[in-house]
């Protein structure tokens, strides 16, 4: 029994990490790579004072996600290497755990980010007067973990060896078609109905000139028309690169099962490798999209990476003479000139100034 679970439980990992045996050292520095650039971004929002806001927060808390799905990999390719010297129990916590639970774990709460992070945009532009507050943040970032907690458990009860493979759910059961249909309904569905709703509105408001945006000045909704273009490449990326995940899993309820093997279609096969690498692929892109649309996540993003820089910039600007603080707007100048005006730059207004200008306006009267 030991021998045929041994045979199973490597076939199994072999299967599920094909792609990270083919070409293994790249891959893994790409998924290491990935894991510093969320890093970078949950310390310096929970560092710095400027980035804690609502918006930033939420992109943490997809930060997280990201780093999961790397971990979820990471895991199951070294494991695979070693699967020979492992028990039979280890490996089923590695399908279970990390291969099942954690993956999905990670998609769906992402989803969901994506969607609060929709609804934020639709507050902060449409309803300024009600826009989203840190700590109603952080208790959307916490249900939205539950949620998802509470929809992938079942994977830490199901998931198992089957025919090989590590899946989630056994094949032909009414459960896996149950389960996938569901999953493509709520997750990806009813949320991609719901964020080009919500941004399709955002967009019409900030390009139209009769709108609730016309009283306010053109450099700010220059800043929130930045804003939410980041976020909508974000969110479009990242349902690309969700498309052949959820086909997938059309296609595992139609044949009423989640292994592949060799007779089936080709596009089946291909829809199904297509999915696990376009899942690999989006824990990258959005360190590259906060660079080019965010300042603040840019020069976080230097000042990890590249210390030198900053010291130079700075160097820079003291030999130049200018600072890096932010120069505040002066007032016009009152066009009524009183009996005794007191001119900019030569006086300080103190209480006695005050007392010898109102005596003097008081004696000329």
């Amino acid at each position: 029994m030991n021998n045929s679970c041994l045979v199973k439980s490597v076939s199994a990992l072999n299967a599920s990490s094909q792609r990270f045996e083919q070409n293994p050292i790249p891959v893994r520095i790409f998924l290491f790579v990935s894991i510093i650039n969320n890093m970078i971004i949950i310390i310096g929002v929970m560092s710095k004072k400027a980035l804690r806001k609502p918006m930033y927060y939420l992109i943490a808390n997809l930060a997280i996600s990201d780093i999961l799905v790397a971990c979820s990999f990471l895991t199951t390719s070294f494991t695979s290497l070693r699967a020979d010297s492992m028990s039979c129990l280890a490996r089923k916590v590695i399908c279970k755990v990390f291969r099942m639970f954690m993956m999905n774990l990670a998609i769906v709460q992402s989803i969901q980010t994506l969607v609060i992070l929709s609804i934020e945009r639709y507050n902060a532009v449409i309803r300024p007067t009600k826009k989203m507050t840190n700590k109603k943040a952080h208790t959307l970032s916490a249900l939205s973990w539950l949620l998802a907690t509470g929809i992938t458990c079942p994977f830490l009860i199901t998931a198992n060896f089957f025919h090989g493979q590590c899946l989630g759910i056994p094949d032909g059961s009414v459960a896996l078609v149950v389960m996938n249909i569901l999953l493509v309904i709520i997750e990806f569905v009813i949320p991609i109905i719901a964020m080009i709703t919500l941004y399709g509105i955002v967009i019409y408001h900030l390009n139209i000139k009769k709108s609730v945006l016309r009283n306010e000045s053109s450099r700010i909704k220059k800043l929130k028309r930045k804003t939410t273009y980041m976020l909508l490449a974000t969110t479009g990326a990242f349902m690309l690169c969700m498309l052949p995940w959820a086909t997938s899993l059309i296609i595992k309820a139609a044949i009423g099962r989640s292994s592949t093997h060799d007779k089936d279609p080709l596009f089946s096969r291909l829809v199904v490798e297509i999915g696990n690498f376009t899942i690999s692929l989006s824990i990258i892109y959005n360190s590259v999209i906060y660079c080019i649309f965010n300042k603040p996540i840019r020069k976080l993003y230097f000042s990890w990476t590249c210390p030198c820089c900053n010291t130079s910039l700075n160097s820079k600007n003291i030999v130049s003479g200018s600072t890096s603080t932010a120069k505040v707007p002066e007032e016009p100048m009152s066009s009524h000139t009183g009996p005794k005006s007191i001119i900019p730059g030569r006086y300080r207004i103190t209480p006695q100034n005050t007392f010898l200008t109102s005596r003097d306006t008081s004696m000329e009267n």
